[in-house]
């Protein structure tokens, strides 16, 4: 039998207080947290709180909530939920009402970190608080059940957040096969890092040409996915260094960035060598090949003392599709005759799915507008016995008889028979007039040669 135990920890007053935080909630965000806090940034206020008292009594963070009883959620996500509700007072009190901007780091799939952050974003973002979800996926071996319960959990707290980073632990293993374990799960907690770090110094500290949390708050607000990247570099390559650290962290799941429609990027640069309009140039044109035609772009520069001949460069990048072009390149157009169009790649002029459409319809348009049949040398016709693919008939009351070329079963035969609904050509037909004929009806397209048959029947074969 679990005993209850009721007490109300004293975890020590606020040393000061930031217009922006970042909590951890379960144990691996409050490893997180602690990792961050650490580097020292700037800044920021830090906070953890979880249903384990022992692991909060071990963290080195000062400003700590206990969630529930003390011990634990038993990876059950529906406990920490359930206590993480009741104690909704509590933590809008712990995050302070003058806060502007949260990050909510947590590890999905388990117990506290899946039930609880979802209701601490819950919180914040009634609070009017700019809201930031950093999480991390779970390993494949973790197993199904783990892994839908991470979903869930992600599924839950987007409904919440202005912007969400997923990092994917899988991919510790893809590309980092030869590092240690300690060292692998830091390089999980430098996204969380990078990130707070990047916009912490973008609104903390003035430069040239400064960019404020107004700014940052306009390309994160209510934004969905996001990628929020620093980095610096030194030498020749250094733009093209700090691009590619910036834009190819392997763990995060959104990285390929498409169409993306709010653009922040601020660049600093040490006095030994300023950034030039070149490096500027390469900086831009990258960027724009991941923009929307209606994107959104920010951004800011200033001299950094400490940077040398280097460059740093800090990016936000919000409400993009990852999978967008290829999305559009696997989409098949089937119609009425046959599939017109396989994939987008036919067409590589064709930026989207929805222009290749416009585009096909408007060709359809101008070929059925087009339809003429050029005459031919008129030939003797060729009657073939019933049971074959051509056939003579005649409809009933209309003695006009003509043999149509086109139909191969007797279930179209038998159809056309009983349901004629076939447009004929009432010009006046002679031995010189020897003319092919489209004749249309609904989805179907045949061509009859009427006038040789009519000659046939009056005397006039060739």
């Amino acid at each position: 039998m679990t005993e209850s135990i009721n007490f109300t920890p004293d975890f020590g007053a606020k040393e000061n207080s930031s217009d922006i935080k970042v909590i951890g909630v379960g144990g691996g965000g409050s490893n997180a947290v602690q990792h961050m806090f650490a580097e020292g940034i700037q800044g920021v206020d830090y906070l953890v709180c979880n249903t384990d008292k022992c692991h909060l009594d071990a963290c080195k963070i000062q400003e700590k909530l206990l969630l529930g009883n003390g011990l634990g959620a038993g990876a059950k996500p529906e406990v920490a939920q359930k206590y993480a509700n009741e104690s909704e007072k509590e933590i809008r009190e712990f995050i302070g009402d003058n806060t502007k901007m949260l990050f909510i780091a947590a590890g999905m799939g388990k117990g506290t970190g899946t039930g609880a952050s979802p209701v601490v974003a819950k919180v914040a973002k009634e609070m009017g608080i700019l809201t930031v979800g950093v999480v991390t996926e779970p390993f494949k071996f973790e197993g199904q059940r783990i892994r839908k319960a991470a979903e869930s959990g992600i599924e839950e707290m987007s409904k919440y957040v202005d912007s969400l980073i997923i990092v994917n632990n899988q991919n510790l293993m893809k590309y980092y096969t030869s590092m240690d374990i300690d060292n692998a799960y830091s390089q999980v907690d430098d996204v969380l890092k990078n990130a707070v770090k990047c916009v912490a110094e973008i609104i903390t500290v003035t430069y040239g040409q400064n960019v404020d949390f107004n700014d940052v708050k306009s390309i994160m607000e209510n934004s969905g996915k996001a990628l929020l990247g620093l980095a610096t570099a030194q030498g020749e390559d250094r733009v093209q260094q700090v691009l590619d650290e910036v834009l190819n962290c392997p763990l995060l799941e959104n990285a390929d960035i498409s169409d993306a429609k709010n653009f922040l990027f601020f660049v600093t640069y040490g006095p030994s060598k300023k950034i030039t309009m070149g490096e500027l140039e390469v900086l831009s044109d990258r960027f724009e090949e991941m923009q929307s035609e209606s994107v959104h772009v920010i951004w800011g520069h200033g001299l950094d003392e400490s940077l040398g001949d280097s460059i740093k460069l800090s990016l936000v990048v919000t409400n993009f599709d990852s999978n967008h072009h290829e999305d559009e390149q696997n989409v098949v157009i089937n119609t009425t005759d046959d599939v017109i169009v396989d994939t987008i790649e036919d067409n590589p002029e064709t930026s989207n799915i929805s222009t290749a459409i416009e585009e096909h319809l408007q060709e359809q348009k101008v070929a059925q507008e087009q339809v003429t049949l050029e005459p031919e040398t008129p030939s003797a016709p060729t009657f073939q016995t019933p049971n074959e693919s051509s056939r003579l008939f005649e409809f009933e009351n209309h003695h006009e008889p003509f043999a149509n070329f086109n139909y191969d079963d007797d279930e179209t035969f038998n159809r056309m028979v009983n349901e004629p609904t076939i447009t004929r050509d009432e010009t006046v037909l002679s031995a010189q007039n020897k003319t092919q004929v489209a004749v249309e009806e609904p989805n179907n397209a045949y061509y009859e040669l009427k006038d040789d048959v009519y000659d046939v029947f009056n005397g006039f074969a060739d």
